[in-house]
């Protein structure tokens, strides 16, 4: 049964994950919106165990640095474009911090610092 607490000045859910592990988490939520999540929380967690929803990997799904990779030796490699495509793909995203993060974390958020990063060095010339 997914339970609330208040530690300090946040309240944090406690439930049962997928896995039928113990976890808690802070959520911003108020007392009545963080009962409803945390039941939210487990619910899906149920509908994991009992295979109604995927079960997200342990490991968050590799990094984006290995999807990199596949690709290129899955959709890449018999192009005529493959050096091309590695030579991109090892340059501007193998090589920044960005290819290290799990799959799990990549958010919109993420990908939109690493554009603009980008943007600075490799935008239109003003």
């Amino acid at each position: 049964m997914a339970s609330v607490y208040k530690r300090g000045k946040r309240w944090w859910i406690r439930y049962r994950d997928a896995h039928r592990q113990w976890q808690s988490e802070p959520c911003t939520a108020t007392t009545k919106e963080a009962k409803d999540l945390a039941t939210d929380v487990e619910r899906r967690c149920e509908r994991q165990r009992r295979g109604l929803e995927p079960i997200p990997p342990r490991d968050g799904g590799g990094s984006l640095g290995d999807l990199f990779r596949w690709w290129l030796e899955t959709y890449s490699q018999p192009r005529t474009s493959h050096v091309r495509d590695t030579y991109t793909v090892e340059r501007h995203f193998l090589s920044d911090p960005i290819a290290r993060i799990k799959l799990v974390d990549v958010t919109p958020g993420v990908i939109e610092r690493f554009l603009q990063a980008k943007a600075r060095t490799h935008g239109p010339r003003r």
